[in-house]
């Protein structure tokens, strides 16, 4: 309200917030099913990004579920919005201070989703976004690679294909098919990614977990 925005829960068909604006003033509408209360902060937030830094390309913004995750390949008006979401929620430097180790963990993304009160994919992004160290987090659903995210050390070194099946020999591929947690266990980075770079870089550490309420499987990749 101090910026002149109103929010609203409402109902929504195939977007999770909508802004609308006029002038100085605008309502941002969130889907009433939004659920946990992390994801809804991350759509307010998401959509604040836009109040704010997109006044002058348009009036209205429908953010659907892939606009939250989105990177700059994809979208660069949507990944400024998260970005800005990410660092009202989760300021970097209190964030990197509550990170006790470089390489992500599941119990480590926990703490942190738990202490920020954000969901556990902006988590995750956020912790490879600010990772010093060769990590990513990979999201596949029903045995194929939905969309990834790499520290900016990863990113350049490796290439994940969204799209591709999950590989047979991937830890993800016995917990999407037993609905189960599997890891830390040791893969080849084949089974995952493609070299961009020559690297003396053969394996992977691999944690991947299932999660029935989104039913996806994410997994935090690092190097041993």
């Amino acid at each position: 309200m101090a910026l002149g925005a109103l929010v609203v829960d409402g109902a929504l068909q195939s977007a999770e917030a909508r802004l609308t604006r006029k002038g100085d003033r605008g309502i941002i509408r969130i889907r009433k099913d939004l659920d946990p209360p992390g994801r809804r902060r991350f759509a307010i937030g998401h959509e604040l990004g836009h109040w704010q830094l997109h006044r002058n390309i348009s009036q209205i913004f429908v953010c659907t579920e892939a606009d939250m995750i989105a990177n700059y390949r994809r979208s660069r008006i949507e990944a400024e919005a998260n970005s800005f979401a990410s660092a009202l929620l989760m300021p970097e430097r209190m964030f990197v201070s509550t990170m006790h180790d470089s390489r992500p963990t599941f119990a480590g993304l926990y703490s942190l989703e738990d202490h920020f009160d954000t969901s556990l994919t902006a988590t995750a992004i956020r912790w490879v976004d600010l990772a010093r160290d060769y990590c990513a987090v990979v999201v596949s659903i029903a045995g194929k690679i939905k969309w990834w995210r790499g520290s900016e050390d990863f990113e350049d070194a490796f290439w994940i294909s969204a799209g591709d099946a999950v590989s047979r020999y991937a830890g993800a591929y016995e917990v999407g098919a037993l609905n189960r947690e599997a890891g830390p266990k040791r893969v080849t980075v084949d089974t995952w990614a493609e070299k961009q770079h020559p690297l003396y870089i053969d394996e992977f550490i691999e944690a991947s977990t299932y999660f029935p309420r989104y039913k996806f499987v994410m997994s935090l990749l690092s190097l041993p």
